[in-house]
């Protein structure tokens, strides 16, 4: 009896399976992870795209493509924007922290002085 010599073919969803991984793992390696916290509470963009309110104590993970970025943050409770470019160039993560720019102290209440009521007016001659 003679062995009959088979050749291993992966199947096409096998092969595909490895494409995939082959691909993402190209993919990886072209980003970066941005992970970003705040000492107020802001709206953060990162290239004109809105990603969220960002807490004090949060921290957000964003996921880019290597290369610049314009990463913006807007306080919440008022005041100016925060604007910094942030250049990712190696694939690994990388922190970066906001210290928005206080707010201008509301300028203090004006006294408030008592008020006389006025006069009544005069009665109308007739």
């Amino acid at each position: 009896m003679g062995m009959k010599k088979v050749l291993f073919q992966p199947s096409l969803p096998v092969f595909a399976l490895l494409l995939t991984a082959a691909a993402l793992q190209a993919q990886n390696a072209q980003n970066a992870t941005l992970v970003v916290r705040a000492d107020a509470e802001c709206k953060l963009s990162v290239d004109g795209e809105a990603k969220g309110v960002l807490r004090p104590d949060d921290r957000m993970r964003i996921v880019l493509q290597l290369g610049e970025h314009l990463v913006e943050a807007v306080p919440t409770a008022g005041g100016k924007r925060w604007e910094q470019v942030v250049n990712l160039n190696e694939a690994k993560t990388q922190v970066l922290t906001i210290t928005l720019p206080k707010a201008p102290a509301a300028p203090p209440a004006a006294p408030k002085t008592a008020t006389t009521p006025a006069p009544p007016p005069p009665p109308n001659p007739t």
